[in-house]
């Protein structure tokens, strides 16, 4: 995918992402990106390289977003881009009791895209949201 492309969605995917989660709260705005069909898969690359690249490009349109897009909104923009590129990716959340923290990331093939292994050591995973 081109980098301007990619970028320039992230863009727009980060500004509905935050509208959504504003208008309609945590819980449908996770099950949407979830429930995003996904794209047809091209067989010349490796999912977990091409999701790093792809993270790379979110965190850069984040930013350059007005305000800030935090973890939560770049990982569900991730998903949405990654779902749309035919890559089977999962939105993960996680806590720590205290002091409270929470953290969301995005994984491929069980790997972390979006996230580094020391902050994902000490997070216990949130209860999936369903409903």
């Amino acid at each position: 995918m081109n980098g301007l492309f990619v970028f320039v969605r992230s863009m727009l995917l980060l500004t509905r992402v935050r509208a959504g989660l504003r208008r309609t709260g945590l819980r449908p705005m996770v099950q949407r990106a979830r429930r995003r069909p996904l794209g047809r898969a091209r067989r010349d690359r490796d999912a977990v390289t091409f999701a790093r690249s792809l993270a790379t490009q979110v965190e850069r349109a984040a930013a350059c977003f007005p305000g800030r897009a935090r973890c939560l909104e770049q990982s569900i923009a991730l998903l949405m881009l990654l779902r749309d590129a035919g890559v089977a990716a999962e939105l993960r959340l996680g806590i720590i009791a205290l002091p409270f923290t929470a953290h969301a990331w995005v994984e491929v093939n069980g790997q972390a895209i979006n996230a580094d292994s020391e902050t994902l050591a000490t997070m216990q995973p949130f209860p999936e949201l369903r409903g």
